[in-house]
């Protein structure tokens, strides 16, 4: 990586940090707080726990709205309603009308389960659209988000331990510069920069550790875990949705006599 490039993606870095710090204020080891949650509340930005949210909101919204899409039961009541036409020409005037009022108000239910279908089947649609949504979301936005927080938070704190590395040894170095010439006042002045600049750089590495842990890899691709078994997880209410859709459709075409 050339130095522009390299300087540059250590900017890139120390920003995501510092978006991170803001999410969870500032209390210590963000990955290992969001990994104890669960589902939007472990997202590691405010940002995107509100989109998490936003668009779990909008699956229960959907999914939660009952539909009436029975095949079987208006499947039996069609054949019903066909067997009850067939008879009546062969029934006793006596017991027409009223035998032909039954048929009315079958076939006002088949007819009114019909168009429940069809509101069922717009329901039932925006169920699996919506499910879908949840499961594209952990993959497009919950997993490559902690990738690349987690990749920013490993960045900055490597760049911290080079420093310190740096800083130690130019402090062992001026050390052993100034006990070979004690008197000498610029050997003096590098040492004590040198103590000042390592001290620095222990402060930061302690510093960030306090913040983000020193288990960063393994938080945060616990939390990655975690999302992409919420996005399988979503694979059973899936086919649940699949399977109410294509009941609401059977229901919707069923075709049906009218009355006499």
């Amino acid at each position: 990586m050339s130095l522009a490039r390299k300087i540059g993606y250590s900017v890139w870095a120390a920003a995501v940090i510092a978006v991170l710090a803001r999410s969870h204020g500032s209390s210590a080891n963000n990955f290992k707080e969001a990994a104890a949650e669960q589902g939007c509340r472990s997202l590691i930005t405010k940002q995107e726990r509100e989109s998490c949210e936003a668009v779990q909101g909008e699956k229960n919204r959907i999914c939660n709205r009952p539909t009436e899409c029975e095949p079987r039961k208006q499947e039996e009541d069609i054949k019903e309603l066909k067997d009850k036409i067939d008879r009546l020409p062969k029934m006793p005037e006596a017991d027409k009308e009223n035998f032909k009022r039954g048929i009315r108000d079958l076939h006002k239910e088949i007819k009114r389960r019909n168009e429940a279908s069809k509101d069922g089947k717009t329901i039932a649609e925006g169920c699996v659209n919506a499910r879908d949504s949840v499961q594209k979301w952990f993959e497009d936005v919950a997993i490559p988000l902690t990738e690349r927080m987690k990749n920013a938070a490993l960045t900055v704190r490597k760049e911290k331990l080079e420093r310190l590395a740096k800083a130690t040894e130019t402090r062992r170095k001026t050390k052993e510069r100034l006990d070979t010439a004690p008197s000498d006042d610029s050997a003096r002045r590098e040492h004590e920069q040198a103590v000042k600049e390592y001290s620095e750089a222990v402060r930061e590495v302690e510093e960030f550790n306090k913040l983000y842990g020193p288990d960063i890899e393994y938080y945060a691709d616990r939390l990655i875990r975690h999302y992409q078994y919420e996005k399988t997880n979503h694979d059973t209410p899936s086919r649940q949705a699949d399977a109410r859709l294509e009941n609401c459709k059977k229901v919707m075409d069923m075709s049906f006599p009218d009355p006499p």
